[in-house]
């Protein structure tokens, strides 16, 4: 029985076959370096054999195939064979139309690489002004200076999916105010907390916890949001809360998730309030 398992590569480029450069092809082989993308590859450990999907951008003639199918076979120790099955970007959809399909999975993609991501993406909207140029509109200077400063790993989580290199660009946008009675998560937070913090302490101490929103007072050198990690059971940090929504669990008990930046870095968290406060 024959045991198969696709690869998704991170990289696309044919370049990631070392020695490619090398060896002498009878038609011009830079041009397919520069255009070509390895979208997967599906490898048959028992015939020692690997079927390679090739977008591109223009058609490569049956020989050319056959030709650069003997030279990665080469290339690779142990294989017997290479298939290569090419994708024309012609025979795409219009680039619009493969956005608006795959927005969502983008949205997705870039969250799951990216903690605190999805505070923005998730409401932002796009236009495209040119073809491959992409503006998303965020909701606050916040967002747009975090997206920039990703912009090069987001691109390449477009290109990926979208099949093509893209352009990004991040403006604020006009979402409206919100409603009257619908204040914003982080005033519902802070109300709740000035009254807990109203019962719990006495008249003598109305002082002592100015600007407290939340828990206990505290002190110490804030830590980088980069530099945490998964081991680490308390730490101090610092940085613009943008996003903050009431959420109930399974046993009907309110808590908050939120994500938090330092505009280098961001990430997620939960706020489980105590005795309702």
């Amino acid at each position: 029985m024959s045991e198969q398992f696709v690869i998704k590569p991170e990289n696309h480029s044919l370049r990631a076959f070392k020695g490619i450069e090398e060896i002498p092809f009878s038609f011009p082989i830079r041009p397919l370096l520069e255009e070509a993308q390895v979208q997967e590859i599906l490898v048959n450990t028992q015939e020692a054999t690997w079927e390679i999907t090739l977008l591109l951008r223009n058609r490569l003639q049956e020989p050319a195939i056959a030709e650069l199918e003997t030279a990665l076979a080469s290339l690779v120790t142990g294989l017997n064979r290479v298939r290569i099955k090419t994708v024309w970007l012609g025979q795409l959809p219009p680039f619009e139309e493969r956005l608006r399909a795959s927005w969502e999975s983008i949205v997705r993609t870039a969250q799951e690489r990216f903690a605190g991501m999805n505070g923005w993406l998730s409401e932002a909207v796009y236009t495209i002004p040119t073809e491959r140029n992409i503006e998303i509109q965020v909701r606050n200077d916040a967002g747009v200076e975090y997206l920039t400063r990703h912009r090069a790993e987001l691109q390449e989580v477009f290109k990926e999916i979208l099949l093509e290199e893209v352009e990004l660009r991040f403006t604020v946008g006009d979402f409206g105010e919100l409603p009257e009675l619908a204040p914003p998560p982080e005033e519902i937070l802070y109300q709740e907390s000035l009254k807990s913090t109203a019962k719990k302490k006495p008249a003598s101490d109305s002082g002592a916890d100015s600007g407290l929103i939340y828990g206990k007072r505290f002190s110490g050198e804030p830590l980088p949001l980069h530099e945490l990690i998964d081991e680490m059971e308390q730490v101090i940090v610092s940085g613009q809360i943008f996003r903050l929504e009431p959420r109930v669990s399974k046993s009907n008990k309110q808590f908050y998730l939120g994500d938090i930046t330092d505009l280098e870095d961001s990430i997620s968290f939960k706020i489980f309030p105590r005795n309702n406060q």
